[in-house]
C-alpha cells in the first residue's frame, strides 16, 4: 500500500520543478476535492488558451478589449472541458496501444494537472492586457519604446512557459500511464495526429460540401 508523504505539498508550485513526484503524490490522494480541481484546471487552462488564440488571430483588429476578454471568459471554460475529455480519451486510447496502463479518469487528471504552467500564464496575460491593452491583440500595434521592450520580454516568457508546459504535461501522462516520458510524448503525438486528421476529414467531407451546396 502506498503511503502519503508528510512533506509540505504545494502542487501548484511543485508541479513546475518536480512534475513526476507531484503527479504521483496527487494520485496518492494528497489533494482535496480532486474532481472539482480537475474541472477547475481545465476551465482555467481553456481561458488561457482562448486568450492565446485571440492573440494569434489578432482579434484586436475587429473586437474591443472588453469583447476579447468576454469571449475568452465565455468560450475558454467550455473549450477547456471539451478538450480535457477529448484529449483524455485519445491519450488514454493511444497510450494503451503502446503499453500504457492508465484509466481514462487518471489520464484526465494528468492532463488537467499538466496544464498548471498554462494556468499560471494567465498572470502574464493579465500583465500584458494591463501594459498593452487592446493593441496586444492587434496586427500593427503602436507601442512606445518601453512597451516594445516589455512586449519582447513577455513573449519570451510565454514561449518558455509553453515549452515547459509540454514537458510537465508529458511527465504527468507518463505517471498516469506508468511508462516513460518518451512513450508519453509518443502517445500525445499520435493523439494529436488523430485529432488533426479527423478535423481535416470533417472540413473536406462535411463542411466544404455544405458550403458549396449553400
Amino acid at each position: 500500500m502506498e503511503t502519503v508523504s508528510h512533506k509540505p505539498f504545494r502542487p501548484f508550485i511543485q508541479m513546475w520543478t518536480k512534475p513526476t513526484e507531484t503527479m504521483q503524490r496527487i494520485f496518492n490522494g494528497e489533494t482535496f476535492k480532486e474532481n472539482s480541481m480537475v474541472i477547475l484546471l481545465a476551465m482555467l487552462g481553456g481561458i488561457s488558451q482562448a486568450f492565446g488564440q485571440a492573440f494569434n488571430q489578432e482579434l484586436g483588429n475587429d473586437f474591443s478589449l472588453i469583447g476579447i476578454i468576454l469571449l475568452a471568459l465565455v468560450t475558454g471554460p467550455i473549450m477547456g472541458i471539451i478538450s480535457l475529455y477529448l484529449m483524455g480519451w485519445l491519450i488514454q486510447l493511444t497510450g494503451k496501444c503502446i503499453g500504457g496502463k492508465g484509466e481514462r479518469k487518471d489520464i484526465r487528471k494528468a492532463v488537467a494537472w499538466g496544464h498548471v504552467p498554462i494556468v499560471w500564464s494567465l498572470v502574464f496575460i493579465l500583465l500584458s492586457i494591463v501594459l498593452f491593452g487592446r493593441e496586444y491583440f492587434m496586427t500593427n500595434p503602436s507601442f512606445s519604446s518601453f512597451q516594445s521592450i516589455m512586449f519582447s520580454y513577455t513573449r519570451l516568457i510565454e514561449i518558455i512557459v509553453i515549452i515547459w508546459f509540454i514537458v510537465v504535461l508529458t511527465k504527468c501522462i507518463a505517471v498516469a500511464h506508468k511508462f516513460s516520458a518518451w512513450m508519453a510524448l509518443l502517445s500525445q503525438i499520435i493523439a494529436f495526429a488523430i485529432a488533426f486528421v479527423s478535423m481535416i476529414f470533417i472540413a473536406v467531407f462535411v463542411v466544404l460540401p455544405i458550403t458549396l451546396l449553400g
